[in-house]
């Protein structure tokens, strides 16, 4: 009897000992899979979480809404999104004193985020044009 037992608990233990290697194995394998895939794949693991949006052409940083001081000064991409936050109806980036994109732009660097910068590119976050935070200042007047 003691050997029957014996002979179990070898068996049991041998397949705990497989269980265990074989969930090493797959953790390995998809960490390094993610990990490949996010290196290889930078632009489209980006794009696939902010498919909604409407992002600048090519390789070009957008400033995401999730960035800490994006949300410090509740930037929105869509001013729309901000009336509950006191914006008028005429407070876009395209008008505000630190945007400095180009005339009829969609996407535009701010002074207020220029120091965030991708960390592939090392290029600065652009805001949208028709975006706004509570940072938003007039231009001053042309007269």
């Amino acid at each position: 009897m003691t050997d029957n037992s014996f002979h179990t608990d070898l068996i049991s233990n041998s397949n705990a000992d497989c269980s265990r290697r074989r969930f090493i194995k797959i953790s390995a394998m998809s960490f390094i899979a993610t990990s490949l895939a996010a290196y290889l794949l930078p632009g489209t693991v980006q794009a696939a979480g902010r498919s909604a949006r409407n992002l600048p052409p090519g390789r070009i940083p957008a400033l995401d809404e999730d960035d800490e001081q994006a949300k410090a000064l509740h930037y929105f991409e869509d001013a729309n999104n901000a009336n509950k936050m006191g914006r008028k109806p005429d407070q876009v980036c395209q008008v505000c004193q630190l945007y400095s994109g180009k005339s009829g732009a969609e996407w535009g660097p701010c002074a207020l985020f220029s120091y965030r910068k991708d960390s592939k590119t090392n290029a600065p976050f652009l805001v949208n044009a028709n975006g706004w935070c509570q940072g938003w200042g007039p231009r001053a007047s042309a007269s």
